[in-house]
């Protein structure tokens, strides 16, 4: 054996004789491929593209507390994106829409019954377009529940108009039941419409809640548009029209979620106001009173101009009083819903808190808050197959907990920052009122007359100021809170899409046809690594070190029946036949190379096999012919004692008497034919001579390396060629037998058959037992596929 390396053309070569692996293994692919397209539901996409309005607020108005929490602030866009696939977003979406029902069949009176096999929005759209008869119902509400087992109903019209439900059991064979509406299905909601009597029963599925809300959520997706605040939500669904459906109403639902989220982190400051509202209304209309009876009483209309300054410097830190308690109101109330809402959940969402200048992106807040929402996505799928005290989800509760822990640090900050702001307004306070017991002092010490207008005066503007101020600035926070719950704008509704997007055919068969192509080639070199037999004259030149001394093509279909079934003696021969070059020049090619070969007179060479079916005995006898044809002298032995084919092949009977006879003594010559009736032109053959086996005989191959045979071949010198046809060396000891005596050796080995192993141990007899091994015939291969050394002169 010799070790080369392979070339590119030799791996091309592979890939060529085991192409049909190659097409086989594209065309399985290709053919899952367009199975897969058939099964496999259409996937349509559409999208719903989304602003988020910044409001900025002005100096006068923007909170301080954001000051002290911007470092702690979060991508406001990023958690707007989150919302969109909170549980109370798509609840709204699966209750609106009620995604969970499927309107399975209709059934008429006289028992037709249609399939429908369609979710209730997709069976609404088909009625609307008319795809359905006109007399089927009409539903325009059918709102199960939030129901978590699968569950079949049949909805039907009484003799009485009355809308009846019933429990469809028909999978456990049970009886259908009535159910009581007011009890068992209080929460349905329905708005059916049977246009006529022809209708029987609506049969409705329900899905599993759980199983649709993870459907769902799945299903839906963001992307936020580079350096804007733009951002899209896409929708996957089976269906065109419910693709459309859903991702229009779950960006109503979502902005109905944020105006709501709005409403609940603003509805304390209103409350507060509204109160002092009141409070400082009726104070004013008694002061208002007061001062005018005062006046009336005592006839008195005014101060001095010393004494008014004091009143409107009273009269303006009152009102800065009121700021005050206003604004620590506020901050107070903040703290307060914070403070509860940690106690309650554990951490809060500081998007309200967020100033719009401040924002960040991927800021660490933002992340938490991502994470938290996907492992509480995660553990409600678990949830779904597992209990509570499964280690894996008490695993994933253990890291709920640890992220909402994480934000709580955060929020600390921000209740720091509270605490802070009202511990600075209630000291502001003090000092207020400080100054307004100084100056009511003054107040006090004027005569008693003009004291008491200035009080009254005092108490009058004071609650006057309150009160515009109050107004104002309940306006200012309408206008603004109005102004932010409105804040996300649907720049683009959803529209029902043509194509889906999945299966994409084309490109799935064009995968399929690569993914084929690479398993073929990966398929074709397991098979020659894996392959034992020897397939072609490269394999040979690349793994052994002994010369090929001629390439015999493979019969044609045509020409392997004319052989295996001869009409003449003739017919066995393809160096006989007319035509036929290429198989001649093989032929030629190997009497040329073993003369040059094999010195000496007699050329004798022993023709011998790996294994049987070789076509050894096919090859000793029309290379032999071919030796004869050139003129020389030639006699064709043969020495296969246990299946002798050469007498037959020749016309003579199979046992005719020959070489065995004469080794046992039972002659005292051998028996020599001479096929002379293979053709009409006896010149042809004159100088081929035939020593067939003889009479069928058990006796040891030894006798053919006896003394007898060896006085025999001494007697022969008369001929050019002495050709022995052997038995195969693998399987009998004859060959090496006469191998002793002859020396010369020719091995035949025929391609997609012989094994490799075969012909390292048919080489290691030889060279073990001195026999002289001069290289092989490849019989049975197609030399057009193999180096073109080998081709020349071997087509017709």
């Amino acid at each position: 054996m010799k070790k080369t390396e392979i070339s590119l053309a030799e791996i091309i070569r592979v890939l060529l004789r085991r192409k049909w692996i190659i097409f086989a293994s594209i065309i399985f692919f290709i053919i899952c491929a367009f199975i897969y397209n058939i099964l496999k539901k259409p996937v349509y996409q559409s999208f719903v593209l989304l602003k988020k309005e910044i409001y900025v607020e002005n100096d006068k108005q923007q909170d301080r507390i954001e000051n002290l929490v911007a470092l702690k602030s979060q991508d406001e866009l990023e958690t707007e994106m989150q919302l969109v696939q909170t549980r109370n977003v798509l609840n709204s979406l699966i209750s609106e829409l009620s995604l969970n029902v499927k309107i399975s069949k209709i059934e008429r009176q006289d028992g037709t019954v249609t399939i429908i096999d369609l979710p209730l929005i997709e069976y609404q759209n088909t009625l609307t377009l008319g795809e359905f008869p006109s007399d089927f119902p009409i539903i325009k509400k059918l709102d199960v529940g939030l129901r978590t087992t699968k569950s079949n109903f049949i909805i039907n019209q009484n003799s009485s108009g009355n809308i009846e439900i019933l429990e469809n059991n028909n999978d456990t064979n049970s009886k259908i039941n009535k159910k009581d509406f007011n009890n068992n299905i209080e929460e349905w909601l329905l708005d059916i419409k049977f246009p006529n009597n022809s209708i029987s029963k609506i049969y409705v599925e329900i899905q599993d809640y759980n199983q649709i809300y993870e459907e769902t959520s799945q299903n839906i997706f963001t992307a936020k548009r580079v350096k804007t605040n733009i951002f899209e939500v896409g929708v996957n669904s089976n269906y065109p029209y419910s693709t459309k459906q859903i991702a229009n109403t779950l960006a109503e639902k979502f902005r109905d979620s944020r105006i709501a989220l709005q409403k609940d982190n603003i509805k304390y400051t209103f409350s507060f106001i509204d109160e002092r509202l009141q409070e400082v209304s009726k104070k004013l209309a008694d002061a208002e009173n007061q001062l005018s009876n005062y006046k009336s009483s005592e006839q008195i209309a005014q101060i001095d101009e010393q004494s008014k300054k004091t009143v409107e410097f009273l009269s303006n830190l009152e009102n800065e009083k009121l700021k005050n308690d206003l604004e620590l109101s506020l901050y107070e109330n903040r703290l307060n819903s914070i403070q509860s809402q940690i106690k309650r959940e554990g951490f809060i969402d500081q998007t309200f808190l967020t100033p719009e200048q401040y924002q960040t992106q991927n800021s660490p807040f933002s992340g938490l808050l991502a994470d938290l929402t996907r492992l509480e996505l995660q553990k409600l799928e678990m949830l779904q197959k597992r209990t509570e005290v499964h280690p894996d989800v008490v695993k994933l509760t253990e890291q709920i907990l640890r992220v909402k822990a994480e934000l709580t640090k955060y929020n600390k900050s921000t209740v720091n920052a509270y605490q802070i702001m009202s511990n600075s307004l209630n000291d502001k306070r003090e000092k207020i009122n400080s100054l307004i017991a100084k100056y009511s002092n003054k107040i006090e010490a004027l005569p008693n007359q003009q004291a008491n207008l200035a009080g009254l005066i005092r108490n009058r503007d004071a609650h006057e100021k309150m009160y515009t101020l109050l107004l104002e600035k309940r306006e200012e926070m309408r206008v603004a809170e109005l102004s932010k719950m409105q804040d996300i704008i649907i720049l683009d509704h959803a529209v029902e899409p043509i194509k889906p997007v999945s299966p994409n055919k084309k490109l799935n068969l064009l995968f399929a046809g690569l993914f084929g192509l690479v398993f073929g080639f990966f398929g074709v070199l397991a098979a020659q690594i894996n392959d034992k037999k020897i397939n072609d004259v490269w394999e040979i030149e690349n793994s052994y070190n002994f010369p090929i001394l001629s390439v015999v093509p493979p019969y044609e279909k045509k020409l392997n029946n004319l052989i295996s079934k001869p009409e003449l003696v003739k017919d066995n021969f393809v160096t006989m036949m007319d035509e036929q070059f290429r198989y001649k020049e093989a032929y030629r090619t190997l009497e040329t190379k073993l003369a040059s070969k094999i010195s000496g007179l007699p050329k004798r060479v022993m023709i011998t096999s790996c294994e049987e079916n070789a076509g050894k005995t096919s090859i000793c006898s029309n290379l032999a012919i071919t030796i004869a044809q050139s003129g020389k002298k030639v006699l064709l032995v043969d020495c296969d004692i246990k299946k002798p084919r050469i007498a037959e092949q020749f016309g003579l009977p199979k046992y005719s008497s020959g070489l065995i006879d004469y080794l046992t003594e039972k002659t005292e010559t051998p028996n020599i034919y001479k096929p002379v009736k293979l053709t009409n032109n006896s010149d042809l053959l004159v100088n081929l001579d035939i020593l067939p086996t003889g009479e069928f005989s058990n006796i040891s191959g030894e006798i053919l390396a006896s003394d007898r045979m060896k006085k025999l071949l001494i007697n022969l010198e008369y001929y050019d060629f002495i050709i022995f046809d052997t038995p195969p060396i693998t399987r009998l000891s004859d060959a090496l037998s006469l191998g002793r005596i002859i020396q010369d050796t020719l091995l035949v080995v025929r391609a997609e058959q012989t094994i490799k192993e075969s012909i390292n141990w048919a080489i290691s007899e030889l060279r073990t037992s001195d026999i002289n091994f001069h290289g092989v015939v490849v019989n049975d291969c197609e030399v057009s596929r193999n180096s073109y050394k080998y081709q020349y002169g071997y087509k017709n």
